[in-house]
């Protein structure tokens, strides 16, 4: 919204970024299975973007930094 000629954006809290999450669950030698995890979390990026794209928003700054993980519940 627009309040006193500033512009707010309230987004929902999240428990991690996507960076964050890296950083903590990569092993250093990933497994076969570690590679599946990680192409079905590309997949979900991919998704994401997909959506934004069909509703005429571009995203200017995709990084890990601004891929948001929920918790699971």
């Amino acid at each position: 919204g627009i309040s006193g000629g500033r512009f707010w954006l309230v987004m929902e809290r999240c428990r991690s970024s996507l960076k964050v999450w890296r950083t903590e669950h990569m092993p250093a030698s990933p497994s076969d299975r570690d590679f599946v995890l990680y192409l079905q979390i590309f997949s979900k990026v991919l998704e994401g973007v997909q959506a934004l794209h069909d509703q005429g928003i571009a995203h200017f700054d995709l990084k890990c930094d601004n891929v948001f993980i929920r918790d699971r519940e």
